[in-house]
């Protein structure tokens, strides 16, 4: 959302986490509240201090977070086990180069990197140094950088509640969630993720070793991401013997093109919409549309931003058809 200069920040962007067209959607209905509680501001800002102002848009983007459960923690937990094992064996295969004493720049390197603040500023830091290096020079850095993280491995007895504190901290901002410390929620998740990564240094030491006994041991600990079932309750109703959507789209297009003459730009329009139909709609037999359906697909259009502007001409999602290949949700 475009925001008056005055206010101090241009505008407010906020991530749906999700790259399905259908649920961002359903993300942005949720929002709609505090989109007009965020509107009003605007409005109401011509009499108000910028200071006034920007504490109230921290507590309108705060209320668009999603309140962590008991429930999300398996399952965040889960998604971040996955990659334990793989990202282990990758390390061990890297990390059988020697650290040098008298390699000077690697220290450098790495003492640039660790002495940042935060994580954004620490993966920052590591891009920059790896896209400074000669194209020669990527591999060794990667094996030497292997290779120390295999020592720390080694020395770590501990896991560091600080540390797993402030992971915590990211991770729940990563996948767009609130991150109230003080919550039980987050405690049990800082809990959790304790034992995760005491499991996860048990897993790396066992590769690192060679003690595949160990590793697959460990591995059994390691969560599975939680399955959610969800229970259809609604009555069911006779099968549709209409034709899908998609399935009468091109004899209608051809339809109108013999009727009325389309012109090869009024063609593009309509395959454009249509791309857009079928990114947002779900596709099924003519008969089931409603009305409910094209408001629907209205209201969803007018929250996509215009093509032609940036950031968003410069982001690609992928469409049924090439036509359109610069749209995505704010």
């Amino acid at each position: 959302m475009r925001l008056p200069k005055r206010l101090g920040v241009r505008e407010v962007r906020f991530g749906l986490q999700t790259q399905n067209l259908i649920s961002a959607a359903k993300r942005v209905e949720q929002f709609k509240p505090c989109i007009q509680e965020l509107k009003q501001l605007v409005i109401s800002s011509k009499s108000l201090d910028t200071s006034e102002v920007k504490p109230r848009l921290l507590m309108i983007k705060d209320a668009m977070l999603k309140q962590l459960q008991v429930g999300d923690i398996d399952v965040l937990i889960a998604e971040m086990e996955q990659g334990y094992s793989n990202g282990a064996h990758a390390l061990n295969v890297l990390g059988q180069t020697e650290l040098l004493s008298d390699d000077n720049q690697f220290k450098e390197q790495l003492s640039y990197i660790a002495q940042a603040s935060d994580n954004n500023t620490r993966t920052a830091r590591l891009n920059e140094v790896i896209g400074g290096l000669f194209e020669e020079d990527k591999w060794p850095f990667m094996e030497a950088l292997s290779s120390m993280v295999k020592m720390l491995v080694g020395l770590t007895d501990e896991v560091d509640n600080a540390g797993t504190h402030e992971l915590a901290r990211q991770l729940l901002l990563n996948k767009g969630f609130e991150t109230d410390t003080s919550s039980l929620a987050f405690r049990m998740l800082v809990s959790k993720l304790t034992t995760s990564f005491k499991v996860q240094r048990e897993l790396m030491q066992s590769i690192f070793e060679g003690d595949a006994l160990t590793e697959r041991e460990t591995q059994t600990l390691l969560a599975n991401a939680p399955k959610v079932v969800q229970v259809d309750t609604t009555p069911s109703e006779p099968e549709s013997t209409a034709s899908l959507f998609s399935e009468v789209y091109a004899e209608f297009l051809a339809h109108k093109i013999t009727k009325d003459k389309l012109t090869d730009k009024m063609q593009k329009d309509y395959h454009r919409r249509y791309a857009v139909w079928c990114e947002v709609m779900v596709d099924k037999p003519i008969n089931e549309y409603k009305a409910k359906d094209i408001g629907q697909f209205i209201d969803t259009c007018f929250e996509l931003p215009k093509m032609h502007l940036s950031p968003y001409n410069k982001i690609t999602m992928p469409l049924h058809y090439e036509l359109i290949t610069h749209q995505t949700v704010q």
